[in-house]
């Protein structure tokens, strides 16, 4: 490539994000049929997917249904084998990488600076760990940041007509977060609480968007956008959903969400991630004829300078209000 095509390309921001979801795809999908068994929490979301795409009944009714339909879609395109299972989870892996790019070029206008962030990203092992097995926490992530990415897209539309499109995107998309876990949810009221000091500190922001429609349409649309992906359990050939059952059936999802679940030999606590104290083994046994093994833990240096970037950014945000900040001060959270 000549050096002024190199130029022209650097200048297209949005071509550039596509080749960085590209290539982080293409890495996600190297060797992602092994191990040839189910891994972790793969024992309950690949035969919920199974059931979802069979429409058979309800299974694994503690989590939303989004995330388990995008695998049974995945099932369904390319068989339940492992490439199968996991393949839509590459996919949201990449979505992730190209969302921290979106959203860094979007707060900086810097190329570079979004190429070092989804560097950073993609050189993260809990994200490439999630985005290579069929769970539900890599989709959520995605629909996360790319809300995030069109929130603070809207802020800078020159239109009305752009700002209410833009904003109600970010409201359908945290929505189709929530609609994957429910850890998603605190983030839409966070949204309304960020537009509103936001709004006030810098009018000129968010053009034609009243502060009590938006946060309307935040609600109503998120919330909206979440109880339509229940639309596939109504045709449930066993125990279908029905209108009444709708909310009930939230409640019931809450309390199981809420249960005290007996210690599992894999498992590790949330305190211990940042000291790098234990991993959570998602496999150590023989298959595929060798002994494998797969443990997330975070990247210490992105881990630990993350922390560190995290706790400058609310500090500044507090002094100065900023947009800017404020942003990427949400993606750099745990459930992000």
């Amino acid at each position: 490539m000549s050096e002024p095509e190199r130029i022209a390309l650097l200048k297209r921001p949005m071509l550039v994000g596509a080749l960085i979801a590209l290539l982080s795809e293409l890495i996600f999908l190297i060797r992602l049929a092994v191990p040839n068994k189910l891994v972790f929490d793969e024992v309950h979301y690949v035969p919920a997917a199974r059931a979802m795409r069979d429409l058979a009944g309800p299974t694994n009714i503690e989590h939303p249904l989004l995330a388990k339909e995008l695998i049974a879609l995945s099932l369904r395109w390319f068989g339940d084998e492992p490439f199968g299972w996991r393949f839509a989870s590459t996919v949201a892996g990449a979505a992730t990488i190209a969302g921290v790019f979106a959203l860094v070029q979007l707060l900086t206008g810097r190329l570079r600076a979004s190429l070092i962030g989804a560097a950073l990203a993609l050189m993260s092992f809990t994200v490439l760990v999630q985005a290579r097995i069929a769970m539900l926490d890599t989709f959520l992530a995605a629909f996360l940041l790319w809300g995030i990415v069109m929130l603070a897209w809207s802020a800078r539309a020159l239109t009305r007509r752009q700002v209410h499109a833009r904003w109600c995107a970010g409201a359908a998309l945290l929505g189709l977060a929530t609609a994957c876990k429910w850890t998603a949810g605190p983030y839409v009221a966070f949204a309304a609480f960020a537009y509103l000091r936001l709004r006030h500190r810098h009018p000129e922001r968010w053009r034609g968007l009243n502060p009590l429609v938006a946060v309307a349409l935040l609600g109503i649309v998120s919330v909206g956008t979440y109880l339509l992906t229940f639309a596939p359990a109504f045709f449930y050939t066993s125990d279908p959903m029905t209108w009444s059952r709708l909310i009930p059936f939230q409640l019931d999802m809450y309390a199981r969400q809420t249960q005290v679940l007996p210690p599992h030999t894999y498992q590790s606590n949330w305190y211990t991630w940042p000291l790098m104290q234990r991993p959570i083994w998602y496999l150590y046994e023989p298959v595929d004829g060798v002994q494998r093994g797969i443990w997330m833990i975070g990247n210490p240096a992105i881990m630990w300078g993350g922390l560190v970037a995290v706790a400058a950014l609310f500090w500044a945000w507090v002094k100065t209000g900023s947009a800017q900040l404020l942003f990427p001060l949400c993606c750099g959270s745990p459930a992000c």
